[in-house]
């Protein structure tokens, strides 16, 4: 017995409860899609920092993706010396220094101190104090009396 629909033909063969698809290429599409896809999904979930703790609420994933865009931002956005300059308004920078850190653990030793509970207040301080520096870099008049 022979099924025919504009897209599909399926064959049921009525001596086996085997169904065949003809067009089995886009199931091996499909397959591949879907292991290409699960690949990369194991390959975000393998790539974790070991100082990320989960959140009181439980949400790690966002902990995890947040981490990581902090971390690219950091990587792409700043060089070392302005790491090194954040460590020191931080007081980091005399363990960082000790410690002779490359750019990728600094960013990782930056992250650990940022996401710490305890440290939120310098940290929105900072944050906010950069901010407005930039804004008096991009000021006309305001800008020749920024050295930075």
């Amino acid at each position: 017995m022979s099924l025919h629909d504009e897209n599909i033909i399926i064959n049921i063969d009525e001596n086996s409860n085997n169904y065949n698809d003809d067009n089995e290429n886009t199931n091996k599409h499909d397959e591949h899609d879907e292991n290409e896809l699960e690949s990369i999904l194991k390959e975000i979930n393998d790539f974790s920092y070991s100082e990320i703790e989960n959140n009181d609420d439980g949400n790690s994933w966002y902990s995890t993706s947040t981490l990581i865009a902090k971390s690219i931002d950091y990587d792409t956005n700043y060089n070392v010396k302005q790491l090194l300059t954040i460590c020191d308004y931080y007081g980091l920078l005399k363990e960082v220094k000790m410690n002779k850190f490359k750019k990728p653990e600094l960013i990782l030793f930056l992250l650990d101190f940022e996401e710490n509970m305890e440290n939120s207040l310098i940290v929105y301080k900072r944050k906010q104090l950069w901010y407005f520096m930039e804004e008096l870099k991009n000021d006309k008049f305001m800008k020749k009396y920024i050295l930075w």
